[in-house]
């Protein structure tokens, strides 16, 4: 859904998608191959299944077929009807992206000549929730092929981002002269929220269900990344031959401690239009540009991941004094400053 309004030196754009997905997929090397070491693609499994195996078989304990090594030998063959049919993996995702802009031409209401003056607003919220479900009951399927504990794994995922854009820009021309001036101001928060559990031992018939389960495990992780930055650019041209091109930017991330979180990074650029001076002849469909260009900057990288400027500890680290074991601290972080 999107939306354009136009009001004399206003403008607004909103827009909003809502997605949302079910994936009910089988993946052999995750769900089976745990159990069973490595294991071939589910399409090879299906194309080397022996002929003589039946799909379905009332006498075994799942009602589905199997082999018998006895009388077949040591066939290490799924029945892939039956394993699909009895493990469940599922992922749902819904999702939702608003955003809008703004747009405010002061040229247009100072009644600028050969100039303009405009101020531009982007805001954006984006929300993921996401759920998996993976559930592997007890089953039979051959002497090599069993799972005698049933498991369900459950999660929750959440990601929100929210931005927002400040961007005044200035521009000019007198004569062959042209000046461009641009401030802007930019804020990006990022929230990443999981919840799993794992539960084992269920008593049939199922209730899939991570409390009904003999013995539960239960974990959560949650992060939180922004960046805000503050910048200024300056882009000069003489009749578009002659370029100059500054821009300076304070940029800050969380992924760095307070004393070190924000940086100034400047850029410096000239360039020269060989193309457009009298004295370059060359037909324009040949060379159809050809600029000389140099500069110069700084720049940063925030690669490190969350919370990396924290320093943390093992408090069980095994040491050794005068032949004796002793449990002491050691640092997991060790940074060296030279």
């Amino acid at each position: 859904m999107t939306n354009t309004t136009e009001l004399g030196i206003l403008k607004f754009n909103l827009s909003g998608v809502y997605s949302h997905s079910d994936q009910n997929t089988l993946n052999t090397t995750n769900q089976v191959g745990s159990f069973f070491g490595s294991e071939p693609p589910m399409v090879l499994q299906i194309l080397t299944m022996i002929p003589t195996m039946p799909v379905y078989d009332a006498s075994t304990t799942s009602g589905y077929g199997t082999y018998n090594t006895t009388t077949q030998g040591e066939m290490y063959s799924l029945n892939m009807v039956g394993m699909n049919n009895m493990l469940q993996r599922s992922t749902n995702v819904d999702r939702m992206l608003l955003s809008g802009t703004g747009e405010v031409d002061f040229g247009k209401l100072l009644l600028l000549k050969n100039q303009s003056l405009k101020y531009k607003l982007n805001v954006s919220w984006d929300k993921t929730y996401a759920k998996d479900f993976n559930w592997v009951p007890t089953f039979d399927f051959t002497p090599f092929y069993t799972n005698t504990i049933a498991k369900l794994d459950e999660g929750y995922r959440n990601y929100t981002t929210a931005l927002i854009e400040n961007i005044l820009t200035y521009t000019a021309q007198f004569g062959k002269h042209n000046l461009e001036v641009t401030a802007g101001q930019t804020y990006q928060n990022d929230n990443y929220n999981t919840l799993t559990g794992h539960a084992e031992g269920f008593a049939e018939p199922y209730k899939m269900e991570l409390a009904n389960g003999e013995s539960t495990v239960s974990s959560s992780y949650s992060s939180q990344h922004y960046i805000s930055s503050l910048l200024g650019r300056i882009n000069y041209n003489y009749d578009e031959r002659y370029l100059l091109s500054a821009t300076i930017r304070r940029d800050g991330s969380s992924r760095f401690s307070e004393a070190n979180r924000f940086g100034y990074f400047p850029s410096v650029s000239v360039g020269w239009k060989i193309n457009k001076e009298k004295f370059f002849k060359v037909d324009e469909h040949i060379i159809s540009e050809l600029k000389l260009r140099a500069s110069y900057g700084v720049l940063g990288n925030e690669n490190i991941g969350e919370y990396a400027y924290l320093q943390s500890v093992n408090r069980n680290y095994v040491y050794n004094f005068n032949n004796a074991v002793v449990y002491g601290v050691v640092s997991l972080r060790l940074w060296m400053i030279i």
